[in-house]
């Protein structure tokens, strides 16, 4: 009864311990293990080789080649997300 829970018994405050911020960067610095390619990676690529042998013809994307031919003429569209609203339109919101 006679000991104050503030002072811990030892006749001074008893201080927090630091407070360390869980976000504050870190310095990491270890090493990564390398398991090789994906094996299902490979497999894609290895298929992708026997098809171009296949057809005799070798798959090209993203030359600007490729992108000229296989270009999506729609995204030249300037499309009109607003127009004006006719007249009757107009007097209709306006009396509803």
């Amino acid at each position: 009864m006679g000991s104050d829970p503030i002072e811990g018994g030892l006749g001074g405050q008893y201080m927090l311990p630091k407070y360390k911020d869980p976000l504050a960067p870190k310095k990491i610095d270890y090493t990564v293990p390398n398991f090789g390619p994906d094996t299902e990676t490979a497999d894609t690529l290895k298929s992708l080789k026997i098809a171009e042998e296949q057809l005799k013809h070798k798959l090209i994307m993203a030359t600007p080649d490729s992108q000229a031919k296989w270009h999506n003429v729609a995204k030249d569209t300037l499309y009109d997300y607003a127009p004006e609203l006719d007249d009757d339109t107009k007097t209709t919101w306006k009396h509803i």
